[in-house]
C-alpha cells in the first residue's frame, strides 16, 4: 500500500515541478467552460421534456390504476367464488379418482394373484407329474434291468450245470478208460 501512494505522491511531484499541473489545470478549466454551458443547455431542454413524458404515465397510471384494482378485485371474486364451487367438486372427483383407481390396483393386484396361484399350481402339478413319470420310469427300468440280471444269473446257473455236467462226464469217461485200461 505506501509503495501506491508513494508513487503517486513521486507522480505528482514530478508534474508539479515540470509545471504540468497547472496546464492541466487550465485544460480542465477550458473543457469545464465549454461542457458547463451545454449541459445546462442539455438540462434545459431535456428537464421539461422528461417531466412532461412522466407526468403524462403518472397521470396515465392514476387513471388506469383505479380501473386495474376494480379488475384485479372482481377477478378474486370470480376465483373465489369458482373455488367455493369448484373445490368441493375438485375434492369429490379427487376421491372418485382415488377410489377407481384404488379400484383398479385391487383388480390387478387381485388377478395378477390369482395368476401366480395358478401358475404355482400348474408348476406344482408339473412337479408332481415328472416325479410320477420318472418314478414309474425308474421302476420299469429297475424291472427289466432286474428280470435281466435274473435271466443271466438263471442262464449263467444252466450254463455252469451244462459245463459241470460235461466236466463231470469228461472225469467219469476218463476215470472208466483208466479203470478199463488197467483191467485189460
Amino acid at each position: 500500500m505506501t509503495n501506491v501512494v508513494d508513487f503517486f505522491a513521486d507522480l505528482f511531484d514530478t508534474i508539479s515541478v515540470a509545471g504540468l499541473g497547472d496546464t492541466i489545470a487550465e485544460s480542465f478549466g477550458k473543457i469545464s467552460e465549454t461542457i458547463g454551458p451545454l449541459l445546462e443547455m442539455l438540462g434545459n431542454t431535456l428537464g421539461p421534456l422528461i417531466e412532461i413524458i412522466f407526468g403524462v404515465i403518472v397521470d396515465g397510471l392514476n387513471v388506469i390504476l383505479p380501473i386495474l384494482s376494480q379488475v384485479v378485485a372482481w377477478i378474486v371474486q370470480i376465483v373465489t367464488w369458482i373455488g367455493n364451487i369448484l373445490g368441493p367438486a375438485l375434492v369429490a372427483m379427487q376421491q372418485i379418482w382415488a377410489a377407481v383407481w384404488r379400484a383398479i390396483f385391487d383388480k390387478i393386484q387381485a388377478f395378477w394373484t390369482g395368476l401366480t396361484e395358478g401358475f404355482s399350481a400348474l408348476v406344482g402339478f408339473f412337479q408332481w407329474l415328472w416325479g410320477v413319470v420318472s418314478l414309474g420310469f425308474e421302476s420299469l427300468v429297475s424291472s427289466i434291468s432286474d428280470f435281466f440280471i435274473r435271466a443271466g444269473d438263471t442262464i449263467r446257473s444252466l450254463w455252469d450245470g451244462i459245463v459241470g455236467f460235461f466236466q463231470y462226464m469228461e472225469r467219469f469217461i476218463n476215470r472208466r478208460i483208466q479203470c478199463n485200461q488197467y483191467r485189460d
